[in-house]
């Protein structure tokens, strides 16, 4: 009845309506002109859960309470047009609910969310700092009506000035952003920064930062900056600034704002030296700040809102608050009805945490060799030998004198040790001398530890480069103990760098020229590398090992890393040589037979030196480009080294898919693959910032899509090569030589080494020297709640569930129908009453983890008030809608009949009913349809649309020319309606187009089925989401350097049609983009140029519906009972298994 007379509102409610306003309300609807259908049983339940499930009103949504949060600070204030500024409700699907922030509704129409504000020492870590809360939690009440109960104090909530900055993290961010980019805000970023040190006079400012395809707080960084407005007090207005253009765009490539005439429009996100490394917002130089004793003193750090320690203006910081405008709706959202079975537990990614685990052990800051370089840093290698089932060693080695623990004491274990992966501890039982530093360890099967270096005895034994001990004594193991290395080169040291097991085989690397397995056998000549194999043990023994023989390879320079891929068919290789048995290999070799002639790798360096002898690179003479180490990662194949590059290639084509730049400095020295949870390490000798697919050391930005702050590590996705920006250590060494080593031992803990001084650890900043640990953040969600019910209880939906154990403290999060609504401590909620609203219940750990939860509980459906004996009864109308209403009646006819007391009830026979025909398929985009198309080399819209895998969107493609065509449209030979003309001078001949169908809501909540041809290779996307690809030999994302597995003609292409099916899901009523992309196979160095497409949708059949209606599927029992229920008048209410409300048919009068 509710949403029959348009009762709206949250404030509804059926208990301040009496039953004869409902009566006569229900009179005066019988008396309009229209006929009211007759209700089943079935019927009305839909009905109800049609008006009261998921509310879509977005003026709903105001941000008032967690219930009613909004999508933005900007839908709440467009709810609200007279909102003021305070704490607000939000809500995304990226969040797992409804939290607080800041908005401010008043300045430039309002909308704007905080992320962040304080004076020095920001920081420019992913995940921020600081309590969020304190962004808000002094906030004025934003109006009226909003329910919070804050002392109102400054409408922009501002900290005191000395508190360390509050910053949001990086991933809250995101949530907030619900996956729109920062470079597509069209208000960018706004900075609200202070003029005066007491903090009553303020700039505000607004710039946009453009290739910025995620959130990054690295705004130290150079970028690309567009549509500066800066706007001061009138006393300043000389300072104002509408519109920077550098370059003809109108952007520029800065470090945020350097400002013409510095002064106040110089806005500098800066690490100042002379303040400590403190990081903040400075002004440029001779910027008018009053300093006549009136105001604080800009060196009183407690008080004053800007502060320098040294006096000038150019290096002070001033505090600095900053906002974002996503424009987020209801409609943006998404947002579905929740299944029956609830939502599934949270997935979060298992990485390390980002702060260092306590320190138990160290090395010395000393090194054994008495030299400081790169080349001699304290801990370059690490690795793990399992003992037995229940205990395994960490075996850290390098270039140090001696260890020192946590409580001072000092072990004299030089260059390598060894510690309990669970505690931490020494493994003093571990006894092994060494009398030179290690380059590689590597843990080898039956207990056995594998050590490379630049030593020449162990043990007090000669071992020179090269030894495998006992893993638990430090005793050399027997079958290892005739295994010897040389070099036979005049002048070359005799080094082994790097050593790596696969299966059954040990591959060494480094400096040297012949290697021997026992004195009963000769010298093998593998210069730079050989492969050994192991024997296989016996009653417990290892095997015996010998030289692989008939594998073995010639480099003429150091090899620094290797790593074969699963079953040692192929063997990647990098270092400092040019050529490989001959033939040319700069720098890295993919191996694939004994004695093979050249790499068969085409690398792609970041910078060609002047004076390179690039015409001539197997007798290059220059030293650059060298590599330090590679990694077999899947289906792709990780390298690093120079110059600041670390690039993913392809196995497929052995082709670049990923690539990423590091500045200022530096080169990647470390690749290590977590194969347990799929994460890629990159160690570096870089402490500034990682450019995301770029991969030229002089301009990073030309294709940089984000710049992420890193400091010595970073992780990625071994697959797609992007950096995981949510693991953000924060390492410095004291030289400058990086981390050379990382690994993850069997409990998932991260190790580092290299040039390390300090970490900044869950306690704060400690001195890790040598080495650090990241333990495993908490990924693992709660148990789920059990036993949720839903009870009507004084105009509330009253629900409780039982409490789930867990380690840590745990909360609950209430869902109502398609979102969260709730987060509580306890186990019970009480919200207002809604008919039939579908609620769910999920446990939520400190980590942010959330349980699956539990199974629909659907709130009972209130039933209608009865008319009392003492209204006039009224007559019940006739169910014949053909028939017209009689419009005569007026007050002074007849009363109706009233019935007698033992009304007689008809049971009629309920009658099968008949569905309406189902739709039959529909063709929407026929074939010969008109298409935008481009055919180029290059991806269209690479900064922010058609780069990899489809995410765009029509507003994308609009900054791209397109032509128009007729399908077929093609290139070579073939009956094409729009030809292209060939361009030999294309490298790839792609075809990009796109089109759009318009879909009726009826149409968009079936299937679509796609019916193309692959010639050679096409892939096809609807709504910026692929649906299918054929013809290509990879199911990574596409780069414009795809190619087909073969080469078809167009004519047989056509006769193979292949078939796309598009779920009901991904459609939508009204506008549907479809898009298309055609590869060619490869033809010598170009790829063939005959490629053509067309493309077919046609709207499937819907399925007729079998299921029969819920009167026939009861038992016959029940409907007994329901009939007797109806003829003694009662008002009964049965609920099924908390799955739903049965209301029988006496209930619903009028």
């Amino acid at each position: 009845m509710k949403a029959l007379f348009e009762i709206t509102g949250s404030g509804f409610s059926r208990s301040a309506i009496t039953r004869s306003t409902l009566c006569l309300s229900i009179a005066t609807a019988l008396a309009m002109p229209a006929a009211l259908p007759t209700l089943t049983p079935g019927a009305a339940v839909e009905k109800t859960a049609e008006q009261t499930n998921v509310q879509k009103d977005s003026s709903f949504y105001n941000g008032t309470t967690s219930e009613r949060a909004a999508a933005s600070c900007w839908e709440a204030k467009q709810a609200n047009p007279e909102a003021k500024s305070g704490a607000y409700w939000l809500y995304t699907p990226a969040m797992s609910a409804p939290t607080q922030f800041y908005c401010d509704q008043e300045t430039d129409g309002g909308g704007w969310v905080k992320i962040a504000e304080g004076r020095d020492g920001w920081t420019e870590g992913y995940e921020g700092q600081g309590d969020p809360a304190q962004l808000y939690s002094s906030a004025a009440p934003a109006s009226s009506g909003l329910t919070l109960s804050q002392d109102q104090v400054r409408p922009y909530s501002s900290l005191p000035a000395a508190t360390t900055p509050v910053q949001l993290s990086g991933t809250t961010i995101s949530e907030l952003l619900n996956g729109t980019s920062p470079q597509d805000l069209t208000d960018g970023y706004r900075f609200r920064r202070v003029l005066n040190t007491s903090g009553t006079k303020w700039q505000e400012v607004t710039v946009q930062r453009r290739q910025t395809s995620e959130w990054t707080w690295a705004l130290r960084a150079d970028a690309i900056w567009s549509n500066t407005v800066i706007q001061n007090p009138d006393e300043f207005s000389a300072y104002n600034e509408n519109g920077r253009r550098d370059w003809a765009n109108g952007t520029w490539q800065d470090h945020l704002l350097r400002g013409q005439d510095n002064g106040f429009k110089a806005l500098l996100f800066e690490e100042m030296p002379k303040q400590d490394y403190r990081i903040g917002f400075r002004y440029g130089k001779n910027s008018p700040i009053s300093q006549d004793g009136s105001e604080p003193s800009m060196s009183d750090s407690r008080n004053s809102y800007i502060y320098t320690n040294e006096g000038t203006t150019q290096s002070a910081l001033g505090y600095t608050q900053m906002f974002l405008r996503p424009k987020l709706t209801q409609s943006d959202l998404k947002l579905t009805q929740i299944g029956v079975k609830g939502t599934e537990a949270s997935q979060r990614r298992k990485l390390p945490n980002s702060r260092s685990a306590t320190w138990r052990w160290r090395t010395s800051s000393a090194t054994s060799s008495g030299k400081t370089d790169e080349m001699h840093t304290y801990v370059e290698a690490i690795t793990e030998v399992k003992h037995d089932e229940n205990s395994s060693t960490v075996f850290i080695g390098g270039d140090f004198k001696y260890l020192e623990s946590s409580t001072g004491e000092v072990v004299n274990q030089s260059n390598i040790a060894g510690f309990d992966p669970k505690t931490g501890e020494l493994r003093r039982d571990f006894h092994l001398t060494l009398n030179g530093q290690v380059k590689a360890v590597e843990a080898l099967p039956n207990n056995r530890l594998a050590i490379g270096g630049y030593f020449t005895t162990v043990n007090g034994r000669p071992f020179s480069g090269f030894v495998v001990v006992d893993a638990s004594t430090g005793e050399v193991a027997p079958e290892w103990e005739n295994v010897s290395i040389s070099n036979r080169i005049k002048g070359n040291e005799l080094v082994v760098k790097t050593i790596h097991r696969q299966g059954d085989y040990v591959y060494i690397g480094g400096s040297f020229t012949h290697v021997k397995e026992s004195d009963n056998s000769g010298v093998a000549y593998s210069r730079n590398i050989a492969r050994f194999k192991l024997g296989a043990p016996s009653n417990g023994v290892p095997g015996i090992v010998s030289i692989d023989r008939d594998w073995r390879q010639v480099f003429n320079g150091t090899v620094n890393g290797i790593s074969a891929s699963k079953d040692n068919s192929h063997v990647y290789v990098v270092g400092y040589f040019t050529w490989l048995n001959g033939a040319l290999a700069y720098r890295v070799a993919d191996i694939t037979e004994n004695l093979q002639k050249g790499g068969n790798w085409s690398y792609q360096n970041s910078e060609i030196p002047a004076g390179a002898n690039v015409n001539d690179l197997m007798h290059e003479t220059k030293v650059w480009g060298f590599q330090f180490d590679v990694q077999d990662a899947g289906s792709g194949v990780w390298v690093g080294g120079t110059e600041h590059l670390i690039s993913r290639y392809d196995k497929s084509d052995m082709r670049p898919t990923y690539t990423a730049i590091t500045r200022n400095g530096g080169d990647f020295q470390d690749l290590h693959l977590d194969k347990e949870r799929n994460t890629l390490y990159g160690a570096c000798h870089c402490g500034d910032f990682l450019y995301q697919n770029s991969h030229t050391k002089r301009a990073p930005l030309t294709e940089s899509t984000v710049i992420h702050s890193v400091k010595l590590v970073a992780a990625f996705d071994p697959e797609t090569g992007k950096m995981l920006p949510e693991f953000a250590p924060a390492i410095k060494g004291d030289h400058g030589f990086g981390i050379w080593e990382s690994f993850v031992d069997s409990t998932g803990t991260l190790w580092v080494g290299g040039d390390i001084h300090r970490t900044l650890g869950v306690n704060g900043v400690q001195n890790t020297v040598g080495f650090a640990r990241f333990e495993q953040r908490d990924v693992t969600p709660p148990a789920t709640p059990q036993n949720l019910k839903v009870e009507l209880k004084d105009d509330k939906d009253a629900l409780t569930w039982n409490s789930v154990a867990d380690s840590g403290t745990v909360r609950y999060q209430v869902l109502r129908d398609d979102r969260p609504i709730a987060t509580v401590s306890g186990t019970s909620y009480e919200v207002e009453h809604r008919d039939g609203a579908h609620y769910f219940v999920r446990a939520v750990d400190a980590s942010n983890n959330f349980s699956a939860s539990t199974g629909v509980q659907i709130s009972p459906v209130r039933p209608t008030p009865e008319a009392t004996a003492s209204e006039s009864p009224i007559e019940t109308p006739t169910a014949s809608p053909s028939e017209s209403p009689t419009a005569e009646a007026t007050a002074s006819e007849s009363p109706a009949e009233t019935p007698t007391a033992s009304p007689t009830v008809e049971n009629p026979k309920t009658e099968e009913p008949q569905p309406d025909p189902a739709p039959k398929e529909q063709v929407v985009l026929p074939y010969g349809s008109t298409w935008n198309y481009v055919v180029s080399d290059r991806t269209p819209n690479r900064a922010k649309a058609w780069k990899y895998d489809f995410h765009f969107s029509l507003e994308d493609l609009a900054t791209t020319s397109w032509n128009k065509g007729r399908a077929p449209i093609g290139l070579g030979a073939g009956n094409f309606n729009t030809r292209v003309p060939i361009r030999y001078s294309r490298v790839y001949n792609n075809i990009y187009a796109y089109t759009t169908i318009t879909l009726t809501r009826d149409q968009a909540s079936r299937d679509l089925k796609l019916t193309t041809y692959a010639d050679d290779a096409v892939a096809v996307a609807v709504n910026g989401q692929e649906v299918g690809r054929a013809g290509f030999g990879t199911k990574l994302p596409l780069w414009n350097t795809a190619v087909a597995t073969r080469s078809v003609s167009a004519e047989q292409a056509q006769k193979a049609p292949v078939t796309f099916t598009v779920p009901a899901s991904q459609l939508k009523a009204g506008t549907n983009l479809i898009a298309v992309e055609v590869h060619g196979a490869r033809g010598g160095w170009f790829t063939r140029t005959g490629v053509s497409f067309d493309l077919q949708a046609i709207v499937t059949a819907a399925a007729q519906n079998q299921e029969k209606p819920a009167a026939q599927n009861n038992e016959n029992g029940e409907r007994a009972a329901t009939a007797e229920n109806a003829q003694q008048g009662r008002s009964v209410r049965t609920v099924r298994e908390g799955v739903g409300t049965h209301v029988p048919l006496s209930t619903r009068r009028g």
